[in-house]
C-alpha cells in the first residue's frame, strides 16, 4: 500500500507540474502575441502620420497617384520581394491583391472590372506604393517590422482616371485614400485605411476624414 500511495502522489505531483509548465508556456505565448500585435499596430499608426505629412507638402497628388513620385523614405524600387523576419513579402502580389484580388499581375480590364468590393468600374482605385521600408530605419526603434503605405485616388471623383487627382471644385478632388500595412515577426500584421483631404490654403492643411484599423493581430 505504501508503494501504491507513493506512486499515486508522484503521478499527482507530475500532473500538477506539467499543468503549471503548460500554463506558463501559454501565458508566455499570449504575451508574445500581444506584444507583436501592439508593435505592428503602433508602427502602422506612426507610418501613417509620417506619410500624411509628406503628402500634405506635395504640390500635386497626381504625381503620387500615377506612381511617378514616392516618399523620400521608400526603400528601393516599388516592386520585388522583401524579407521580413525570415518571411518573404512580395510587393507586387500585395498590389495585385488590392487592384484585382489575384496574385498574378493585373490587366487593365481586371482592375476596371465591377465587383462587390470595387464597384466603380473605370474609377476603381489603382494602388501605388508610396512609403515602404523597415520601421527601424525611420523610427530609431529596435523593430523588425516592415511598413508599406499605399495610396489611391478617391473613387468619388468618377472622372474615369484614377491616376490623376480631379479638378478643383469637382467631387472627390483634393482627396486621396491611404492603406497602411505593417508586417512583423511570427505573422504579426496590422492593416489600416484612411481618407485624406487637402485644401488649397498656403501652406496647405490636411484633414483626416476617415481612419480605421482593418486587421491588428497575429496569425
Amino acid at each position: 500500500m505504501g508503494i501504491v500511495i507513493v506512486l499515486l502522489v508522484t503521478l499527482l505531483l507530475s500532473a500538477i507540474g506539467a499543468a503549471l509548465a503548460l500554463t506558463s508556456a501559454t501565458e508566455a505565448t499570449i504575451a508574445g502575441h500581444f506584444h507583436r500585435a501592439h508593435e505592428v499596430r503602433h508602427a502602422a499608426a506612426g507610418a501613417f502620420e509620417a506619410a500624411a505629412l509628406e503628402l500634405r507638402d506635395l504640390p500635386d497628388w497626381s504625381s503620387v497617384l500615377d506612381g511617378s513620385v514616392r516618399s523620400a523614405y521608400a526603400e528601393g524600387p516599388p516592386t520585388g520581394v522583401r524579407t521580413v523576419a525570415g518571411q518573404a513579402l512580395n510587393l507586387d502580389q500585395l498590389r495585385s491583391l488590392l487592384d484585382c484580388q489575384r496574385l498574378s499581375p493585373c490587366t487593365g480590364a481586371a482592375i476596371a472590372a465591377v465587383t462587390a468590393g470595387r464597384p466603380w468600374g473605370a474609377d476603381n482605385p489603382r494602388w501605388r506604393l508610396f512609403r515602404y521600408g523597415r520601421w527601424a530605419a525611420v523610427s530609431q526603434a529596435p523593430s523588425a517590422t516592415y511598413i508599406v503605405v499605399l495610396v489611391a485616388d478617391d473613387a468619388a471623383e468618377q472622372d474615369g482616371d484614377p491616376s490623376r487627382d480631379g479638378l478643383a471644385g469637382t467631387p472627390g478632388a483634393g482627396r486621396i485614400r491611404a492603406r497602411i500595412e505593417a508586417f512583423g515577426p511570427a505573422g504579426a500584421h496590422a492593416v489600416a485605411e484612411a481618407l485624406l483631404e487637402r485644401n488649397a490654403d498656403h501652406p496647405p492643411q490636411l484633414r483626416v476624414l476617415a481612419w480605421h484599423f482593418i486587421v491588428a493581430g497575429t496569425s
